[in-house]
């Protein structure tokens, strides 16, 4: 059996709209479980968040052009502060962040840091943060309450700022054991959930657009990555590379 794992936020909607081939499994995790499941072995094909990749290309590697992508705003990655962004960073102030992230965190540190020439401290305690982190379903339900006295900054939306590229939060990969006949099956079961994210009319996917922020958040996350994306994605990696002093392996 094929062990598929997907992101099991409103960013993997895509790959519940069509059943998996037979003889393959499809489980879904937060963006750190579907990691472990791929660092322990425990999937042989995965949406896995970008910055990981770099630790587990010995195990992995891209399998066809599918991912999830955004270029500007993606609602679903922000940063909610009670203070300016700049003196957030710059006097150390924590802010939170969840554990299920995983690229967002990194996002968020590569942004300060071309910014600011500085990275905001972190913290896994949000009751003593006056910034918090969020990602997936929690931020829009967490927008929907926001005060004045709060701001939201979209980070997919300072990324194309700074770069004027998209950013790539996650990519499929694949086993490096799998054989050309089972990859050949998992591409065309991605083709066809990208095909069908695609269209919103798809009776699998009634009510999932119903309302108003929902279907814009649907319209700025793309399942098929186009070779824009991949250069935003390298240009991150490289990014993250540089500031943590550590090499990055390509995903070619």
């Amino acid at each position: 059996m094929i062990r598929l794992a997907a992101i099991n936020n409103l960013s993997g909607r895509a790959y519940r709209l069509c059943p998996p081939p037979d003889e393959h499994s499809l489980v879904f995790e937060t963006p750190a479980g579907v990691e472990a499941l791929v660092a322990t072995g425990q999937s042989d094909a995965a949406l896995l968040p970008v910055a990981v990749y770099p630790q587990l290309a010995s195990l992995v590697e891209p399998i066809g052009p599918y991912g999830i992508a955004c270029r500007g705003a993606v609602q679903s990655v922000q940063l909610f502060t009670d203070v300016p962004l700049e003196q957030l960073v710059r006097t150390g102030l924590p802010v939170y962040v969840t554990p299920e992230s995983r690229t967002s965190v990194q996002l968020l540190r590569v942004l300060c840091q071309r910014q600011f020439d500085d990275v905001p401290r972190l913290t896994d305690v949000e009751a003593e943060a006056p910034a918090r982190l969020l990602i997936g379903d929690a931020t829009i339900e967490y927008a929907r309450t926001l005060s004045p006295s709060q701001q939201g900054i979209d980070l997919g939306a300072w990324w194309m700022e700074q770069t004027g590229l998209p950013f790539v939060f996650a990519q499929w990969v694949v086993s490096k054991s799998i054989g050309c006949v089972e990859r050949d099956r998992i591409v065309a079961w991605l083709e066809r959930c990208a095909r069908g994210a695609s269209h919103p009319g798809d009776p699998e996917a009634a009510g999932v657009d119903d309302e108003p922020h929902l279907a814009a958040y649907h319209r700025a996350v793309r399942p098929r990555l186009t070779w824009e994306d991949l250069e935003g994605r390298d240009l991150f990696l490289q990014r993250m590379e540089s500031m943590l002093h550590v090499p990055v392996a390509p995903l070619s």
